[in-house]
């Protein structure tokens, strides 16, 4: 990336044990949106494997 620029993405994956209220918590400086995925953002899962490990579930936050 060029000096001037800074990384970007319109979503982000979370996978915890915490709640959806805990994670909003914890991201609120970044401003994401209050509805919070619980899916693959295209429905389908990234090239790169994300593991879910079993009893933690995969959270989708986003902005728009």
């Amino acid at each position: 990336m060029g000096d001037n620029e800074w990384p970007f993405s319109d979503h982000v994956y979370v996978v915890a044990r915490a709640s959806v209220p805990e994670v909003l918590r914890f991201t609120a400086a970044l401003q994401p949106e209050p509805e919070v995925g619980s899916r693959w953002w295209t429905g389908y899962p990234p090239t790169i494997e994300i593991p879910v490990p079993e009893g933690q579930r995969l959270m989708t936050l986003w902005w728009d």
